[in-house]
């Protein structure tokens, strides 16, 4: 897994290849509540994420929605931010958890989402703009 981090942009990005386990997606997912909760990322009200498996599988079972969902809910209730996570993906099993996520999160404001590109996630967060400095970075870690 390779992390690009933009606090500039208020973004934090995952990019997994081949074989991931959830535990890897639940330590990035520990690591964004803690940068929320530490005010580090946060770009007009609220911290934005890309988990992108498009070069990766991820194995993940209902448990680890449980444990997404109780980190969720503490940062909700603690006043802070909450984030934005757009998943890119072409897994139909991934993108049936997240909408388990967002089902399972009961008065929980939950932006989640699965994309099949990057554009697409990037136009969901709002960030089209970087779009080309991010796939040169994307290169950089492919090298």
């Amino acid at each position: 897994m390779n992390i690009i981090k933009k606090p500039e942009w208020g973004l934090l990005y995952y990019h997994f290849r081949g074989y991931c386990t959830s535990a890897e997606t639940i330590r990035a997912a520990q690591e964004i509540a803690t940068e929320a909760l530490g005010g580090k990322i946060e770009s007009e009200g609220k911290a934005m994420t890309i988990f992108d498996f498009l070069e990766g599988e991820l194995d993940i079972e209902q448990k680890d929605v449980r444990q997404i969902l109780a980190m969720n809910k503490q940062l909700f209730e603690s006043g802070k931010v909450t984030s934005h996570a757009a998943i890119l993906t072409q897994s139909r099993t991934l993108e049936i958890f997240v909408k388990a996520v967002e089902l399972m999160s009961f008065n929980v404001p939950t932006k989640i989402d699965t994309f099949p590109a990057l554009i697409d996630g990037l136009k969901w967060l709002g960030l089209t703009q970087h779009e080309q400095e991010l796939k040169e970075l994307l290169g950089s870690l492919r090298k």
